[in-house]
């Protein structure tokens, strides 16, 4: 069996999401899988044996990504880290050096089974594995640690990267195709199946992007998920009928999850818009009655807001 190791590098506070020992267990559920959490938060959770803990500050992973890239770096702020991830392979190549793949993962998720989904054929065939910046895998070599600097373009892409003091999706599929374009044009194999479920945040109900995609996708409606176990379950309406299907994790980024602690040490539970509930049957009647779909204006404006604020502060700096 090939090694598997993720990244998470967290600066703050490791609950803000209220549901980060349910992520904590997920991961316990992988025990074939390590995970690698560099964060200066010392709340004394009850790490399963597989998460390895390195308490750092914000300002000493700066400096290891420092040591690794020749120019000055811009790095501010704790959600600037995602425009590094594609380094991690040597900025932490100490950590994962034992390691077949390395990869960086989100904790706004909930695992379910990763080697049902990352399987030995897809390791053996693929160097790149997922796309998105909330989990991907490397081939662990010098040469996919060192695809961001590798060639004109890469150093371009990057360098912009890392000095632009914003997020550049360079993790995913940003300026000039990201990291993922520069894996395909020097013809490393990538694996870019949607076997998760990326929640679309300015939805009411759960709406996973690959829902804009042809059928049998958009046709599903009145989602939620169950954790049993190492699995994870989504249940929805397809064709008004009851559906059910494993996912590899859901991933609910910006949106605020009401979890009660009497859960945090549950081996069952639900996951509804926009809460964690105890294990219960899930029938199309059940379904029915989740919160029904619409745009989250609140969501919506603090964005455009955001985005506003942050184009004047560049144009300040010009």
């Amino acid at each position: 069996m090939q090694s598997i190791a993720f990244v998470l590098a967290y600066f703050g506070d490791l609950n803000a999401t209220g549901y980060f020992p349910l992520f904590l267990r997920s991961c316990g559920q992988n025990p074939t899988v390590d995970f690698w959490l560099f964060t200066d938060d010392h709340t004394p959770y009850d790490y399963p044996h597989n998460v390895r803990v390195r308490y750092l500050t914000l300002p000493e992973v700066r400096a290891r990504i420092q040591a690794v890239i020749p120019y000055p770096i811009i790095l501010q702020v704790p959600m600037d880290l995602c425009s590094f991830q594609p380094a991690f392979g040597e900025v932490f190549a100490a950590e994962l050096a034992p390691y077949d793949f390395w990869g960086h993962i989100d904790c706004d998720l909930i695992l379910g089974n990763v080697r049902h989904f990352v399987t030995e054929d897809i390791l053996t065939r693929y160097d790149k594995i997922y796309s998105h910046g909330h989990m991907t895998l490397y081939l662990n070599t010098p040469a996919m640690n060192a695809l961001y600097r590798t060639g004109e373009t890469a150093q371009a892409l990057s360098r912009y990267a890392f000095t632009a003091g914003e997020l550049s999706c360079f993790d995913e599929w940003g300026r000039g195709g990201g990291i993922n374009g520069l894996c395909l044009r020097a013809g490393y194999p990538l694996y870019d199946a949607y076997d998760f479920d990326d929640i679309d945040v300015t939805r009411r109900a759960f709406w996973p992007v690959q829902l804009r995609r042809n059928e049998p996708y958009n046709a599903m409606a009145h989602l939620c998920y169950e954790k049993k176990g190492d699995q994870l379950l989504r249940h929805c309406l397809l064709y008004g009928a009851l559906y059910t299907a494993p996912v590899l994790y859901t991933h609910f980024q910006k949106r605020a999850m009401t979890c009660p602690p009497a859960l945090w040490q549950a081996e069952a539970y639900l996951i509804v818009p926009d809460e964690f509930l105890p294990i219960q049957p899930v029938d199309e009647a059940f379904l029915q009655r989740l919160r029904p779909d619409g745009l989250r204006w609140s969501y919506l404006v603090r964005r455009y807001r955001a985005a506003i604020l942050r184009r004047l502060k560049r144009w300040e700096r010009r």
